[in-house]
Order: structure tokens, then C-alpha cells, then sequence
């Protein structure tokens, strides 16, 4: 939070889990902590049934207005974790949507999946897919009754990084205060795998765009 300007107050993450994130910021002195999620955890296995000053607030983000009950420039900070790459409807608009309830001197902090790794590339040319489910998203729709419907087990579309940089770079009043990749790790699937997580670590180039699995950027509205 070293980026933020004024005050320290506001907080949205939206697709917060189990609110680990949330919980952290009231640690470093915000008090008004908005969760934004298409489905809630269990109260009985989040962070958040025990904080105070949560507002939990449920949104399809595939709507263009999702954040409606917050006001404009009303939040100090919203951070979305690997959430860009599940929005089928209208990407842009729910970076601008996220944008609107930043004020001033605030930070919209963004993660993404980076596509553009050296397994994506080894994975293509053995014929195999980057994204999964494939078979699924053919035979799916993806509006019903109307409506687009929310699958967010989905990856709808991962950005190379100067397509990534181009979004962030064009939010109105946007200054980009950091960019990068990060090797966001899960559980390895393989010993072998494991191994080369733990090399990759070891040799500390992690953050080294054809090694890392995730890109971000920090953001300000406004210098």
C-alpha cells in the first residue's frame, strides 16, 4: 500500500475466497472491507464472519454496473485477483466499472493469468490446450433466460501482456505504477513439477515472464 495516496479507509476485493486479503487490510488500518463475489463462502470457513466493518456485496461482474451500490470514487482501493480472465460479457466495462468507484489518488490493483509462458508454449506444440474444459465451453451456453451466466471456473480469455498493459494504460486518468509477473505457484501436480517449481525459486527468476504463470499491475487514478 505504499502507492496510496490520503486516506486508508475503503477496501473492495472483488472474488475475495476465503477473505484472507480482507483480513490483512484491516491489519494495516482499513475499516470499511467490501467483498464482492458471485457466491459467498461458507461463514464457516472465511476470515470474514469474524471481522468487523465487512459489507458483503453479491454481483454477476459479466453486468456492466455490478459495483452499483457503491458510488462513484467512493473506495481507497480495489484489488481483483485472477478475476479478469472469467469475464465473458464485456472485460472492459468491468475494468471501468472498477475504476468508477475509485477515487482520487486511489489504487486499483489487478492480477491475470499470463498466457504467454514457456509450458503454454511446450503444451501447443504437443497439441494440447492452454485453457481447460474445452469440450464443455462448446457444448454450454453462456446466456440463459437472457441473461449471460456467470461460470467462474472459467477462463473466457487470458491477455498477452502488452494487450493487458494497453487496458490498464487506457482507464481514464490511469498512471501505471507497477507491472511485472509473478510465479504463482498452486499445488503441483507432479513430483516433477514440484521440482521445477522449487528451481525456479531457487535460481530467483520468478519473476521472469516466460516462468511466471500470473502478470499484475498497480494503478492510480490520477499522479
Amino acid at each position: 500500500m505504499k502507492h496510496l495516496l490520503g486516506s486508508r479507509v475503503a477496501i473492495a476485493d472483488l472474488g475475495p475466497g476465503n477473505g484472507a486479503l480482507l483480513r490483512l487490510a484491516r491489519e494495516l488500518g482499513f475499516t470499511r472491507l467490501i467483498a464482492v463475489d458471485q457466491e459467498h463462502w461458507d461463514p464457516r470457513r472465511s476470515f470474514l464472519t469474524e471481522l468487523a466493518g465487512v459489507e458483503l456485496l453479491q454481483a454477476n461482474f459479466n453486468h456492466d454496473d455490478f459495483l452499483r451500490p457503491i458510488g462513484d470514487a467512493e473506495v481507497d482501493v480495489v484489488v481483483s485477483t485472477e478475476v479478469l480472465e472469467h469475464i465473458l460479457n464485456h472485460p472492459w466495462g468491468f475494468l471501468c466499472e472498477c475504476w468508477r468507484v475509485v477515487r482520487e489518488g486511489g489504487l486499483l490493483a489487478l492480477t491475470t493469468p499470463n498466457p504467454c509462458t514457456a509450458a503454454n508454449a511446450l503444451r501447443l506444440l504437443s497439441g494440447k490446450p492452454i485453457l481447460w474444459n474445452d469440450e464443455w465451453f462448446a457444448k454450454t451456453p453462456k446466456v440463459q433466460g437472457g441473461e449471460v451466466v456467470s461460470y467462474p471456473f472459467v477462463h473466457y480469455r487470458e491477455y498477452p501482456p502488452p494487450v493487458f498493459g494497453e487496458l490498464v494504460s487506457d482507464l481514464p486518468g490511469a498512471f501505471v505504477l507497477e507491472s511485472g509477473f509473478v510465479a504463482n505457484r498452486g499445488q503441483p501436480s507432479s513430483s516433477l513439477k514440484s521440482l521445477a517449481l522449487k528451481a525456479i525459486e531457487w535460481l530467483r527468476v520468478d519473476h521472469v515472464r516466460l516462468l511466471s504463470h500470473s502478470q499484475y499491475a498497480i494503478v492510480r487514478k490520477g499522479r
